[in-house]
């Protein structure tokens, strides 16, 4: 199993004067891109979307099953399904009466049988595309435990900007754009201990 994010989230969990009331002296700008970054980070390490967005995620053959566990939640909604043929052909399947829930794409017994019959490839020989995030219509606001870490992680990167990795270049997302690389960003331990013991995913 492989997924990539395939749509970005249009808002945020918090907003950039929420981290601006937390750190004096940062800008409106500066505070959005660090908020967006210090997100991707959490997203990350807890497997869980803080805010809604676009996911696709890809199953090779002997993990197709008609209950499809997800490495994203919570679950909004099922977007499409592509299956992928032996020869290379890709296929679109009617979702049907298919349908996501928490971290399990649930598929319909039709849905799952045409599936089935096809000559699937032994790698992503299914594509299954959903919608993920927390603050959704149909999904629970962020929880107050990674808000707050979201605000201290951010906290933490702009105090120690410069300590042996640049803030600034993770912002700008220039990352390798001249050759060069810079160090894994700083993360105080007592957030990822708080998140571990809350969630068990890290």
């Amino acid at each position: 199993m492989r997924f990539e994010r395939v749509s970005q989230p249009t808002t945020e969990p918090l907003t950039a004067a929420d981290i601006q009331a937390w750190i004096p002296g940062i800008d409106a700008a500066f505070a959005g891109a660090i908020l967006s970054l210090a997100r991707d980070f959490l997203e990350q390490e807890l497997h869980r979307i803080l805010a809604p967005s676009g996911w696709k995620i890809y199953y090779d053959r002997h993990e197709v099953t008609q209950i499809l566990r997800t490495p994203v939640t919570p679950l909004i909604s099922l977007t499409s399904l592509t299956a992928r043929t032996s020869d290379g052909a890709t296929q679109t399947i009617t979702p049907g009466s298919s349908a996501a829930y928490g971290s399990v794409v649930i598929l319909s017994p039709s849905t799952y049988d045409s599936i089935m019959q096809l000559d699937l490839a032994d790698y992503d020989a299914l594509a299954v595309e959903v919608q993920a995030g927390h603050g959704s219509a149909s999904t629970p606001a962020c929880p107050n435990v990674i808000l707050l870490s979201l605000r201290e992680l951010c906290a933490y990167w702009w105090q120690h900007r410069g300590e042996g990795f640049s803030l600034l270049r993770m912002v700008e997302q220039d990352v390798g754009a001249g050759g060069g690389t810079i160090a894994t960003p700083p993360v105080p331990i007592w957030i990822l201990k708080r998140l571990a013991n809350q969630y068990h995913r890290i």
